[in-house]
């Protein structure tokens, strides 16, 4: 008994040896930003509720899910409730709307399962740069491209993030609840607060892939009013995806900005 008290702070000592050294959270964000940027595709999934208090009330929810390729396809359903309230009056769209993006500047979408008067309206609007269903929107001034940064701006994204909380556990997934430096936020959004976006992250302990991105908006600033809502996004099939077939156009598109234009003309405030 006495031989195995005094071999017990060697056993300690031993064991403390072979423990992998922690790895500093902000380390860990800037290893996962990196498998990021050196990921060939992923799929997605994210949950996103948001109302917005103006003149007008907006309040809506969408699910979308899809894939990217580093090339700059993309592929997404988007499952989406709005509602519009000025008042006692108000309207409502539902539908599923379909995407497809090639990377060539033209964004297709799938406006058929649009419910409505809504619906109608825009394909009605729309039809002359609508073929098989799918309609053609010139990417003008506007990208969607998926971003893929270099090694300086992998470290200056890095330096944004300020951990608030580390809740990992030895054995399982990095966990971070996570800020903004000062001025970071209101660089993205005019006017807004440091606290206006906080986010909790999740990364692969093993691969440092980005498994979830949960961001919580609190009175965030927007050209239709204070936006408060979360946005949780779910990544997964690193290097794995198959993308379906893109549509074939070689007809005319509309500016993408006209979509936005047709929807408020289609979606009269009713009582």
């Amino acid at each position: 008994m006495h031989r195995i008290v005094l071999l017990l702070p060697l056993a300690a000592t031993l064991l403390t040896g072979c423990t992998e050294p922690a790895i500093d959270p902000s380390e860990v964000i800037r290893r996962s930003l990196y498998a990021g940027s050196s990921t060939e595709s992923y799929e997605f999934s994210a949950h996103v509720v948001a109302t917005a208090r103006g003149p007008i009330v907006y309040s809506g929810s969408a699910i979308l899910q899809g894939s990217v390729r580093r090339s700059g396809v993309i592929a997404s359903t988007v499952s989406l409730s709005m509602e519009r309230i000025q008042g006692t009056a108000s309207d409502r769209v539902d539908g599923v709307v379909g995407m497809r993006y090639p990377g060539n500047r033209i964004l297709y979408l799938d406006l058929s399962a649009i419910s409505g008067h809504v619906g109608s309206e825009l394909q009605a609007q729309l039809s002359g740069a609508t073929f098989d269903g799918w309609t053609a929107l010139t990417m003008t001034g506007v990208s969607i491209q998926p971003s893929f940064p270099t090694e300086e701006e992998i470290q200056a994204q890095a330096s944004a993030f300020v951990v608030l909380r580390d809740r990992s556990t030895r054995s399982g997934d990095y966990m971070f609840d996570v800020g903004f430096a000062p001025g970071v936020v209101s660089a993205l959004v005019n006017g807004a607060r440091d606290d206006a976006i906080t986010g909790a992250l999740t990364i692969d302990r093993e691969t440092f892939a980005l498994k979830r991105a949960l961001w919580t908006m609190v009175a965030l600033p927007t050209p239709i009013g204070n936006m408060t809502g979360t946005v949780d996004v779910t990544f997964s099939s690193f290097n794995e995806v198959t993308l379906p077939v893109m549509p074939l156009f070689t007809g005319s598109s509309l500016p993408f900005d006209t979509l936005f234009d047709t929807i408020s003309a289609a979606v009269p405030i009713s009582s």
